[in-house]
């Protein structure tokens, strides 16, 4: 007779959660999405996917919404990156035959609408001003409450600035 035994069901459930253990560890063992060297792979990625006119929002289309290219390009926290990412977008809207307003839905080979004109949804406009702390806190500053009534803005959220 062989020295094998039939391995029990509390030896399978042990073996389950070991492996079960080992591949929640691997997991765990990866950079995650707010790692600088992840961050900076993105960008890097998105300045050498980029098109004439803008940063396809999608592999497959050649539009973007410009408010995710701010948000993209604000991710490495870089000025340069930053500019390089925008500076389509600039050149997009200044270039373009359609006389509308400012559209955030553009093509990225032409200077081309696609639609969405002059919405105000485009937060993402304003994200690097939430990044650079000094920005932040003057315009913190000159709209809070202490400015009073007469400064004539409407008072910021004086949370502070997400680090």
């Amino acid at each position: 007779m062989s020295g094998f035994k039939e391995p029990g069901f509390a030896d399978r459930q042990k073996a389950a959660a070991q492996a079960r253990a080992n591949i929640l560890e691997k997991f765990r063992a990866r950079p995650g999405a707010d790692d600088p060297a992840v961050k900076a792979r993105e960008v890097a990625w998105y300045r050498r996917a980029q098109q004439p006119f803008g940063l396809p929002l999608d592999s497959r289309a050649d539009f973007t919404k410009t408010d995710w290219t701010h948000w993209s390009a604000t991710l490495s926290g870089r000025r340069e990156d930053f500019e390089a990412l925008v500076e389509p977008l600039w050149r997009n809207a200044d270039e373009t035959p359609d006389r509308v307003p400012l559209c955030d839905w553009v093509k990225t080979r032409e200077p081309r609408k696609v639609n969405m004109i002059a919405r105000p949804v485009v937060g993402g406009y304003f994200l690097p001003l939430l990044q650079d702390p000094a920005t932040w806190s003057r315009w913190r500053k000159f709209g809070s409450r202490e400015a009073g009534p007469a400064s004539g803005w409407a008072p910021l959220p004086l949370a502070a600035p997400a680090p």
